[in-house]
């Protein structure tokens, strides 16, 4: 009889030596990576509030069900995860790898309490009813884990008898079960005997999946072509549930036992039901096909309510998926037909699914001509959203960027599953990134291939491009007007002020792929360094002029001051060579694998760093040497550094030296003495840099960022974030940030244990001008913190509690019933959009007057229609609209007819104020023309063209000019067009504590910041009027002066006045907020140029335009995009060319184009 014992398990007590960042009033900022390689459990916690994913890249990773965010991500994994899952209460989630480790992470905030060590592979992990963990492992050892006391019990019974797949309790925890290729073992743990066996009958190769149902009556196996439902109390098999080629790789059961899920090698994920075996739903995940990209489920979950499911594939992607949807619809579609036509609208930019942009409906229809009966695949870009389209003979699929899939026919809705939530990463990590010389301009290599050039002054990104395929190296020449990059076998030239590079250099052998970069210090050459070589490349000529070679592989490369020496890191040495003849002068052995090299301003001194190594027989090495040249001999070791060392570089003076790798640490030259570390990265750091100004420094690395420091104080002046759908951002630790028009969305921010997404605080953070002054080494404005924001007066919930999700409807319109709910930090703005445009509002604000009401309220509104889909977005703020909530969402489908549109504009001009002196000349003439104008060549294209010109005094006060937009908003519907004109003037000022922008109206006489609050239209007052207007398509147009603060431009002073709020970022905002185009005439650092040809010169190069200048398609249609890139660079040029100085108006153009006229 075998020994029975108890041990105590090898636990680890994990204690927090660090201080959240957030103790000291700063958010914590940080890039959605999610999974990197594939992924290969799920699991959702008990109350269905946060779902967790362990994968290949040895990380666990906690997710926000409700928003899709990345809350967490638990590291010191040393191996691949083979299971997740949550304790019985929730609080903790515990994680089993191939580093034969199970770890213990505290929910929701992600410390590691417990480990147990020692336990070989565990594929599966189960809880007792008394709430113990059991778990069996590779040898066939069952153990049973107390995780509070730590104390582990060992079960023998089933020793040596093949790995252990899964392990749970059954008969209320009487028994175990014990699941292995070779069957099912029944196992009394108290006895520790074996009670029983029944039959699985795999191959030992063969690839199973296994799950348990709750009640401990059903166990499901997963083999390639087919599923087996067994009965666990009689030991017999009671159906087979039919496979397609390809195995299934998980299975799951819901927590009622009704339905039972499979995900198979083809990236299909099926619902069926338990007792039938009937099919119920197959998912089907659509992507374009990307280079590299592997498909496949890998893991699936049910939800607790058993309403959704967690898959993860192959490629590391995570996707929440809506499976019990309403039944499906049948209804038969012909291809080309109206539904067709319906999910793809007016304005869409239509993709192939190689890319290939489809230029008109009828190339469309030549292609399904093309292809009768077969499947389609489009790529559709509308409101700055991807939807995924196929076309098939029978209806047409949709998934918009959110991830929701819907397949549209005649009858509506004709098959569900829709994706909630698509839970994967945002960027990829930054492999290299150089300085230009003169500090204007940096360049970012990603380990995709893509290459993104920034703008250090204003942190926003210049361009992006995709010229390799993987790990990507980036160096810039001794001008600064040339930089190079390298990834696969080429190696690409690029001018600083072009989209396209001069030239590329290709190498056919993959040992000749280029791994480091430089330039020449003369700027002649460049040279590449790979497996084999260090080619150099004349700029003159674009030809290679000569080689050194390499015996091992090069991931370094520097060229001396001087031009006379090329040191190259390869392996464990480093080399030097003469730079012009190629000739070895001679090679240091570092004793570890080398990454940087760098010589000091004088060319004498060389440093080298290396790579964390202990190999067989060898210690941990000094990771950073510095080496004289001319003897080879070493110098100095840098405090016997051991961490790992990817790039160094030295000051302009050499008396500093800057590495980064597991950490980035500022050192002193002479003395080795480490002087400053710079604490914020989350992962290896690959490059590093000293700006010239001499008071900052640069890192980038595997956390996806860029990061801009303060050299003596270490702290963070700007993150710098490129994303892989081509969005960016930046922004410094307060939480002012640029970005492109999608960027902000991408990063996230936690408070505490909760995480939101940065794009919730866009009305009060995104200050481009404070990022430019925190780069600029100014001080920032004190403000209120968007922590204090979060935690005091957090934004409410908004759920959508009529119509039903996918709706089909006959009519126009549609009533939408909302759920308001108060998270603490009341009720402001409702704003409801279509198809990204606002269509309706509650400006008024919510007033929650009990807490017996709980903090809820209702609303319902009245939204209109386009034939077709419809996809509607509401966001509430809360009380004093500084933060807006996650959005919610729902799409409907409507068949009414549509009649032809309409045109209604709002057309204001003033010349006379209250306050005389602010009186301008042009506005009204402008105003007048335009209406003409506009007029003459939209009727062509509307139905009726309705314009109301406001221009004398009493008729465009603040109260007259409301009254007026409340007149168009009961006229206009939901096809029509809506032009909103204002020409006078525009301020941007604090009233009550609040930057905001204003317009000017008739009646403002005194220019206080109390009369100004009081008298003119604030950006509030036009959101809540522009955005009340129902119509989707709308353009709004301000030919405003800036009259505010004598006229004088914005200074420093100013900035910090109104905490950064510009003309131009009122202009964004108001863009964002309303959903549509808006043209303004100048920033706010320029006066719009009046008195050009009896009209202000912006007017009158709009007029120009309408008149047909801007027909840049020689169609004979005048486009908002078409009269934008004529405005831009029309008013640029006559402003110069006749004014002597340049007014740049500011377009915000979103990604819709219409037509607004028709000139032949």
């Amino acid at each position: 009889m075998k020994r029975k014992y108890i041990y105590a398990a090898c636990l680890l007590l994990i204690s927090v030596l660090a201080t959240d960042a957030l103790s000291a009033g700063q958010p914590q900022f940080f890039v959605q990576l999610g999974h990197s390689a594939t992924v290969h459990s799920t699991a959702f916690s008990p109350d269905g509030k946060y779902a967790a994913s362990g994968g290949m890249d040895n990380n666990v990773k906690l997710w926000s069900v409700e928003t899709g965010r990345e809350m967490r991500t638990l590291q010191g994994h040393t191996s691949y995860i083979t299971f997740v899952t949550f304790s019985p209460d929730g609080r903790y989630i515990v994680s089993a790898s191939h580093d034969m480790t199970i770890r213990l992470w505290e929910v929701p905030g992600g410390r590691e309490v417990r480990r147990i060590s020692d336990v070989l592979v565990v594929q599966h992990i189960a809880f007792s009813p008394e709430g113990e963990l059991i778990f069996g492992n590779t040898l066939g050892t069952i153990t049973l884990w107390n995780m509070q006391t730590g104390v582990a019990r060992k079960l023998e019974a089933a020793y040596g008898k093949g790995e252990i797949q899964a392990v749970t309790f059954i008969e209320r925890g009487k028994y175990i079960l014990v699941a292995r290729k070779s069957g099912f073992t029944v196992v009394d743990p108290q006895a520790d005997k074996i009670v029983r066996t029944f039959g699985i009958n795999a191959a030992a190769s063969a690839d199973i999946s296994i799950a348990f149902s709750k009640d401990g009556r059903y166990a499901l196996v997963g083999k390639y072509n087919q599923m087996i439902l067994w009965d666990i109390p009689s030991g017999k098999e009671i159906r087979t549930f039919p496979g397609r080629a390809g195995k299934f790789n998980s299975v799951a059961f819901s927590q009622d036992g009704r339905y039972v899920l499979s995900g198979d090698e083809g990236y299909m994920l099926k619902l069926w039901e338990t007792e039938t075996g009937r099919e119920v739903r197959s998912i089907y995940h659509f992507r374009r096909y990307v280079y590299g990209a592997r498909f496949g489920v890998t893991a699936v979950a049910f939800s607790p309510d058993g309403k959704s499911a967690l898959a993860g594939y192959k490629n590391g992607s995570i996707k929440l998926w809506d499976v019990l949807g309403a039944d499906a619809v049948v209804g038969g579609v012909r291809q080309n037909s109206a539904a067709q036509k319906a999910a793809l609208t007016e304005g869409d930019t239509i993709l192939s699914a190689e890319g290939k942009k489809i230029q008109s409906w009828e190339a469309l229809a030549e292609r399904i001509a093309e292809n009768p009966g077969k499947d389609i695949h489009l790529s559709v870009m509308r409101d700055r959203q991807e939807l995924t389209v196929l076309l098939t003979p029978a209806a047409v699929k949709t998934k918009n960027s959110q991830g929701q899939e819907m397949l549209w026919g005649d009858a509506g809705l004709i098959q569900g599953g829709v994706c909630l939530h698509s839970l994967h990463g945002f960027k990829y990590k930054v492999s290299s990134a150089a300085l230009s010389p003169d500090g204007r301009h940096l360049a970012a290599g990603y380990e995709n291939g893509v290459v993104s050039l920034w703008d250090v002054q204003t942190g926003g990104q210049l361009r992006v491009a995709q010229p390799h395929r993987n790990d990507t190296s980036v160096a810039f020449s001794s001008r600064g007007n040339l930089y190079l990059s390298a990834g696969d076998y080429q190696v690409a030239l690029w001018h600083t002020d072009k989209a396209k590079p001069a030239h590329v250099w290709s190498q056919d052998d993959i040992s000749l792929m280029a791994r480091a970069l430089a330039f020449s210090p003369d700027g002649r050459y460049a040279a590449a360094a790979g497996d084999k070589k260090v080619s150099f490349y004349d700029l003159q000529t674009l030809r290679e002029t000569r080689s050194v070679p390499l015996q091992r592989g090069a991931k370094a490369v520097a060229m001396s001051s001087d031009n006379n020496y090329l040191a190259t890191g390869a392996s464990m040495e480093v080399k030097v060579s003469n730079a012009q003849t190629g000739a070895e002068i001679r090679t240091m052995r570092h004793g570890s694998f080398v990454y940087a090299v760098d010589f000091t301003p004088g060319g004498r001194r060389l440093v080298s760093g290396a790579q964390r190594y202990s190999g067989i027989g060898l210690n941990y090495e000094n990771t950073i040497k510095l080496w004289d040249v001319s003897t080879g001999r070493e110098l100095l070791n840098f405090s016997r550094y051991t961490k790992s060392v990817y790039d160094a570089k030295f000051s302009a003076d050499g008396r500093m030296l800057l590495t980064g790798g597991d950490e980035l640490i500022l050192w002193e030259v002479n003395t080795g003495r480490m002087m400053k570390t710079y604490s914020g990265h989350h992962d290896n750091i690959w490059s590093v840099g000293f700006l010239p100004d001499g008071k900052s420094i640069m890192s980038a690395g595997d956390d996806g960022t860029v990061r801009i420091w303060s050299l003596e104080t270490g702290r963070e002046i700007v993150q710098l974030v490129s994303f892989a759908d081509g969005e960016w951002i930046g922004i410094t630790p307060e939480g002012y940030f640029n970005a492109s028009p999608g960027g902000a969305r991408h990063l996230n921010v936690r408070v505490g244990n909760e995480v939101y997404g940065i794009d919730q605080f866009y009305a009060k953070f995104y200050r481009p001008e404070l990022v430019q002054l925190a780069l600029s080494g100014k001080e920032l404005p004190k403000g209120e913190l968007m922590t204090d924001i979060a935690a005091q007066k957090p934004a409410p919930k908004v759920q959508i509690l009529s119509p039903a999700a996918n709706s089909s409807v006959d009519r126009d319109s549609v009533a939408i019933t909302l759920k308001i709910t108060d998270s603490g930090g009341g009720i402001g703005s409702v704003n409801i959009y279509l198809n990204g445009a606002q269509v309706a509002n509650d400006t008024r604000g919510v007033i929650v007057k009990s807490k017996a009401a709980a903090s809820e309220r209702s609303l319902t509104f009245t939204i209109p229609l386009i034939k077709g889909l419809n996809e509607i977005r509401i966001i509430a703020f809360n009380g004093d609209n500084s933060m807006e909530s996650n959005p919610a969402r729902i799409s409907v489908f409507s068949r009414a007819m549509m009649r032809k549109p309409n045109l209604y504009a709002l057309v204001i001009g003033i010349n006379t104020y209250r306050n005389q002196s602010i009186s301008l000349t042009y506005a009204v003439p402008d105003a007048v023309a335009f209406a003409g104008t506009l007029k003459k060549v939209a009727a062509p294209l509307f139905e009726k063209v309705d314009i109301l010109t406001l221009t004398a005094p009493e008729a465009t006060t603040k109260d007259a000019i409301t009254k007026a937009f409340e007149g168009v908003r009961q006229k206009v519907g939901p096809n029509d067009l809506f032009i909103f004109y204002n020409a006078s003037h525009g301020m941007v000022d604090v009233v009550n504590g609040e930057e905001q922008y204003f317009l000017l109206t008739s009646n403002v006489r005194l220019l206080s910041s109390l009369h100004i609050g009081k008298d003119a239209l604030s950006h509030k007052d036009l959101v809540g009027m522009i955005g009340s207007i129902p119509a989707q398509k709308k353009l709004v147009i301000l030919d405003t002066c800036n009259a505010g603060k004598g006229g004088k431009e914005i200074q420093i002073a100013l900035l910090q006045q109104t905490r950064g709020l510009t003309d131009a970022t009122a202009v964004k905002l108001l863009q964002r907020a309303v959903g549509s185009s808006v043209f303004s005439a100048s920033s706010d650092t320029q006066q719009a140029l009046e008195g050009y040809k009896g009209h202000g010169l912006f007017t009158y190069v709009l007029l120009e335009g309408l008149q047909g200048a801007a027909d840049f398609k020689k169609d004979g249609f005048i486009t908002v995009k078409g009269l934008a890139l004529h405005t831009e660079e029309r008013v640029m040029t006559l402003s110069e060319d006749i004014f002597k100085r340049q007014q740049n108006p500011m377009i915000e153009t979103g990604v819709n184009d219409f037509p607004i006229g028709r000139v032949k």
